[in-house]
């Protein structure tokens, strides 16, 4: 079996060309965290996510590695969030995207899918191989909503190599 056979393929995508302040409406309306931007052709040139956002609003001292653990001293914070929000909302999410997302091939070993989401979390884009069109994506919720198939499969397998067996 291939990822193919757990993605979702009804997937909510972005262009680049669009501003931040629509995309967060797009996630908004959809009750999404994620969305993949595709270019006009439907293949996936990046993503874009809350917690890109989120990091892109805090204050640098947030965003260090092993940096800051309490930011409550931090007077105006939350205004300065504010104002970096309102200059990038108008900015096009091609600025802000991720370029290099981790991906999954639709004919990715399921497998290797399931390990692939352990490693780097969920949602993850789903490609065609050849042509790189976003063809679905792989999630925590469709792997878990599909996994019955995987055992159907194992069981199919196993009851066909005992028929071998006894045939032979």
């Amino acid at each position: 079996m291939t990822v193919e056979n757990f993605m979702v393929t009804n997937v909510i995508s972005a262009s680049p060309d669009q501003t931040i302040d629509e995309v967060i409406n797009l996630l908004n309306e959809h009750k999404i965290r994620w969305v993949p931007i595709v270019d006009e052709n439907k293949r996936l040139i990046g993503t874009f996510c809350t917690s890109q956002m989120i990091q892109t609003l805090l204050p640098k001292s947030a965003t260090i590695e092993d940096g800051l653990q309490r930011l409550g001293f931090i007077i105006g914070a939350s205004e300065d969030m504010a104002e970096k929000l309102h200059k990038i909302r108008s900015q096009k999410v091609a600025e802000h995207m991720d370029k290099t997302p981790v991906l999954l091939r639709a004919q990715t070993p399921t497998i290797e899918g399931f390990r692939y989401l352990h490693k780097h979390g969920s949602p993850l884009p789903v490609v065609d191989g050849e042509t790189g069109v976003l063809v679905g994506i792989l999630s925590d919720q469709s792997a878990l909503e599909n996994i019955k198939k995987i055992e159907d499969e194992l069981e199919f397998t196993a009851s066909g190599d005992i028929k071998d067996n006894e045939e032979e």
